[in-house]
């Protein structure tokens, strides 16, 4: 569970009078506290590279991917 989806259970409870404002907001500060994790996808198995580089690997892996594409039609000269 994410941060926000854990605020806005918290939310909830508030607004139906479960928990006190100031219990809210306490919980409210540990949670933004808290460390972003990391996305499901990405615990445990293999990272996949992150940051500034994303592009261009996205742009090799259809560039080789096309490649045989793009020869097949210059060969037929189409």
């Amino acid at each position: 569970m994410g941060k926000y989806d854990e605020l806005t259970k918290f939310k909830e409870l508030l607004d139906e009078g479960i928990i006190s404002k100031a219990d809210y907001e306490k919980k409210k500060e540990q949670i933004l506290a808290k460390e972003d994790e990391a996305p499901a996808a990405h615990r445990g198995g293999a990272k996949i590279a992150a940051g500034k580089y994303d592009g261009l690997y996205i742009a090799a892996a259809i560039a080789l991917l096309a490649y045989p594409l793009l020869s097949f039609i210059f060969v037929l000269g189409v």
